[in-house]
Order: structure tokens, then sequence, then C-alpha cells
């Protein structure tokens, strides 16, 4: 089938109704070499390793590895998984901030602590509107600005006054700035 459309694919997928697949979990086992499971994770490291040009690793190494692996990397990765799930839980349900808790492992030791979140804070500006570090402002004015008409936007909008922009580790825009610098990037688009 040479379409790229997602549509047409869909299609020719089963009904999710009508499939009666029930999982079964597999346990691994390492010193089977009749199961395949360290052929899979031979193959699935190796190709990784090409992909990254890392050196690539034969059966007895990988055999070797896994073992001292896998079961730290499943548990860990079980009991991390188990805990967001229960957050994502309390988020669905819309529990209140109280109920959420914030997770610390170290499976080595053995170490489990929990403590409660703490909101933002919550500051004001302008008429009263609240804010917090985790809110944002998002701009879309349909079409492509200068920095100057972003700025002069901005504040008009917003009535506060822009003293930094910046992109990642970039400042884009800011107060104590050269004045020959600032002239030059108002002019340029963002």
């Amino acid at each position: 089938m040479a379409s790229n459309d997602p549509q047409k694919w869909l299609q020719l997928l089963p009904d999710p109704a009508s499939i009666r697949v029930r999982p079964v979990p597999l346990e691994f086992e390492k010193d089977v070499d009749s199961n395949g499971h360290i052929d899979f994770i031979c193959a699935c490291s190796n190709l990784r390793a090409r992909n990254y040009r890392i050196p690539e690793a034969d059966w007895t190494k990988t055999k070797m590895i896994a073992g001292k692996i896998i079961p730290a990397m499943v548990t860990t990765t079980a009991m991390v998984t188990g805990l967001v799930c229960f957050e994502w839980y309390k988020l669905i349900a819309g529990a209140p901030l109280e109920k959420y808790k914030n997770g610390f492992a170290n499976l080595a030791l053995p170490l489990f602590t929990f403590s409660e979140p703490i909101a933002a804070p919550v500051s004001t500006y302008g008429d009263g509107v609240k804010w917090t570090l985790w809110d944002r402002f998002d701009v879309d004015l349909g079409r492509d600005v200068t920095l100057s008409e972003f700025r002069t936007y901005f504040e008009k909008q917003h009535k506060l006054e822009i003293n930094m922009i910046s992109c990642g580790a970039s400042i884009i825009y800011s107060f104590f700035a050269p004045r020959a610098k600032l002239q030059e990037r108002l002019k340029k688009p963002v």
C-alpha cells in the first residue's frame, strides 16, 4: 500500500472489540537459551549501539550484562511507573493539592520517602491578575512582528514593563544591553 493517509491504514485494522487476546506476562529468564530472551535483548541493544555508534556486545556479553541489569531496571521502572500512575489518578479525579505526593526512592538502601508538594506562590499584577511561576503568556498576533512591535503589544496588553526576553540560553532583549545593540535588535523579527 503506497498511501500516507493514516485513516486508510486504520481501516485495515480489526475492530478492537473483536480481538480476544489476553496478555500473559512472561518472566525474564536469562539462563534458558531456547526462550529467545537474550537473543531479543542482544538484537535490540546492538541496534541501539549501531544507531549511536557505540560498541556492540556479543551474545555472551549481553547475557552477562542482562543478568545484572534487568532485575534492578525492571524493579525501579515498575516502582516509578506505579507511583506516577497514582498521581495521574489524582490529577484525573481533580484531587486537591494536599492529596499529591513527591516520592524519592533509593532501592540500594532501601529508602522510600514521600513529601507533600507546596503550591507555587501566587503574585498579582495590573488589575489584580493572578500569576505563578508556572503560568505563561501566549502571544499570537497572526503575523511576524518585530521585537519592537512585540514589546509595545505586550506592554499595552498586559501593562507590564519588559526587562528581558530570552530563548533558551540566549538573551534576545535586555534593558542593560548597549543602546546601539538594542536599536539594531528592536527592528528584527521575533
